[in-house]
């Protein structure tokens, strides 16, 4: 499981950025970082296939986990090694590309974990703005779950400029980000080191459910638009 050594390593081994440290210390990244990401991995695959079978639920890194190498190549930043690791619960991304997920990020400040998209293309928001002003059946009943959770708020980057200001406060925030993502932030570690954390890692996604089946409803919709042209 995840421990302070974790959060350790993190810090280090951004602060060093040295092939020499990393390779030093990878005993340490195995342990400590690596092998609980797996171990996470173990235990939410039942889950999130029940979820959705078609997630992809890989413990090998680029697949569900992060690598923690940085690709450096068209960066200004130089540095060698990613300071944040996640897991990245979704369908496979070379055919279904910019697809919602479940997710958790870990980096020495604080964790984040939730669901929705980390970035999207303007057709995919636009049908969902769509659904949001028409009152679409599937819109309101996601709504409706998600207001039954305290834990997950709408996260993301917003628009500057506020957007359609006569609408009802609760619904005019989602039609104020750029993209849909309801998120948990949290730097109380004592939480993600506990022996249970996955398990109520899974109590909470569940409640996560009713948004990620919207979505991908919407990534339908778009596919249906996709095959009349």
């Amino acid at each position: 499981m995840f421990s302070e050594k974790t959060i350790e390593f993190l810090k280090l081994n951004k602060l060093n950025n040295s092939k020499e440290w990393f390779n030093d210390h990878k005993d340490e990244y195995e342990e400590y970082v690596l092998l609980p990401l797996k171990e996470l991995v173990y235990s939410l695959t039942s889950f999130m296939q029940s979820v959705d079978p078609l997630i992809i639920c890989d413990a090998s890194v680029n697949k569900t986990i992060s690598r923690i190498y940085r690709d450096i190549r068209f960066s200004k930043d130089k540095s060698l090694y990613k300071e944040e690791v996640w897991v990245s619960f979704r369908r496979d991304k070379k055919i279904y590309p910019m697809y919602p997920q479940y997710f958790l990020v870990i980096s020495p400040y604080n964790y984040t974990y939730g669901c929705g998209y980390f970035a999207t293309d303007n057709k995919t928001m636009n049908i969902i703005r769509n659904l949001i002003l028409t009152d679409d059946e599937k819109f309101v009943y996601t709504v409706n779950e998600l207001n039954k959770q305290k834990i997950f708020v709408l996260g993301g980057e917003k628009y500057k400029k506020l957007q359609y200001e006569d609408m009802p406060e609760t619904i005019r925030e989602w039609l104020n980000y750029k993209c849909i993502c309801f998120e948990k932030r949290s730097n109380d570690f004592s939480a993600l080191f506990s022996s249970d954390f996955s398990k109520k890692l899974i109590e909470q996604f569940a409640d996560l459910t009713a948004l990620y089946k919207f979505l991908i409803y919407v990534e339908e919709l778009k596919l249906i638009d996709r095959e009349k042209l």
